[in-house]
């Protein structure tokens, strides 16, 4: 059975499975949860996760990255910063994203 991640599907599992599923789909090494949370908190310390994160940011649908960050209780303004900074370093970047941000 496929399982469909419907956007009425927003549980914190759900949206887990989106992100993770898109982060970890063009890496070798695979990032988990809790790793992506803590290099979205403090992207100084990212380096082998760099490319992760900067997928996240720019792959990931913005109202699922707000979810996701909202599910892991990480600060809107906490998420702006990383992703300047992310932006910064790789020149990734998600215009949808940066409206809903304002």
């Amino acid at each position: 059975m496929v399982q469909s991640f419907a956007l009425t599907d927003k549980s914190k599992e759900a949206v887990d499975r989106i992100v993770l599923g898109t982060v970890n789909s063009s890496w070798k090494h695979a990032i988990n949860v809790e790793t992506l949370v803590s290099v979205i908190r403090e992207p100084q310390q990212a380096r082998r996760w760099l490319p992760h994160v900067a997928t996240f940011f720019a792959e990931v649908r913005p109202d699922t990255v707000l979810q996701f960050a909202s599910h892991h209780h990480v600060p809107v303004r906490t998420l702006k910063k990383s992703y300047a900074w992310v932006k910064a370093r790789t020149g990734e970047h998600n215009s949808a994203l940066e409206a809903e941000f304002g």
